[in-house]
């Protein structure tokens, strides 16, 4: 699927909600939008955002940093996480947020089927990662995780990006986003998404709109 009729599926999913963007809004080209992270990536990703959402939402630190070293995972901590989760410095209800760049992340690897950016993740969606509480291993996980292709990513982000636009715009000109968009879900879903098609470390990754 090309950037334009993926930019004109967009734009029909925002008008059911009243929602409209400008036309000169970049598209990503076909190569900008190409998923560039390995699945093991993906999971070792996906991993660490999870060790680090559970702490934040009440599970045991050094337990989480057992399972961390267990799965040979503290490489591929961001710095800010590894501070978190060995020291507890960090903002706790900012970090748990982070559910919503695992569901992403999730739905990009085959353990979510939809990504509708007007719902919170599935309630299970804990049940379907590894269960840190018997600090149990990834094996399985990451046998059964599985990329989705280029152009359904690309298709995903380029809503999100589109939805953040309508954020930041209300934003810049005093307005409220409609209810049934929260900001933080958009946000920290898109921030996963553009992680997928870039080579910038997870803190480094652009959110520009």
């Amino acid at each position: 699927m090309d950037s334009g009729r993926i930019r004109q599926n967009t734009l029909r999913k925002l008008r059911k909600r009243i929602l409209h963007v400008p036309d000169h809004l970049p598209i990503l080209s076909e190569s900008e939008s190409a998923v560039l992270r390995g699945c093991d990536e993906v999971v070792d990703r996906t991993l660490c955002l999870y060790a680090t959402c559970a702490i934040a939402f009440g599970f045991d630190p050094a337990s989480a940093w057992a399972w961390i070293l267990q799965e040979q995972l503290v490489d591929q901590l961001e710095p800010d996480e590894e501070s978190f989760v060995r020291h507890g410095t960090g903002h706790r209800e900012s970090i748990q947020w982070v559910v919503e760049a695992i569901n992403a992340l999730c739905w990009a690897s085959g353990f979510v089927d939809h990504l509708d950016p007007f719902e919170a993740p599935p309630e299970d969606l804990v049940n379907r990662l590894p269960d840190l509480k018997v600090q149990a291993n990834s094996k399985r996980f990451r046998s059964r995780a599985s990329l989705r292709r280029s152009y359904e990513v690309a298709a995903e982000l380029d809503l999100y990006y589109c939805l953040h636009w309508c954020i930041a715009d209300g934003k810049v000109n005093g307005r409220q986003p409609p209810r049934e968009i929260d900001p933080s879900r958009i946000i920290m879903r898109r921030h996963a998404l553009e992680w997928l098609v870039c080579r910038e470390r997870w803190s480094d990754v652009s959110m520009d709109t």
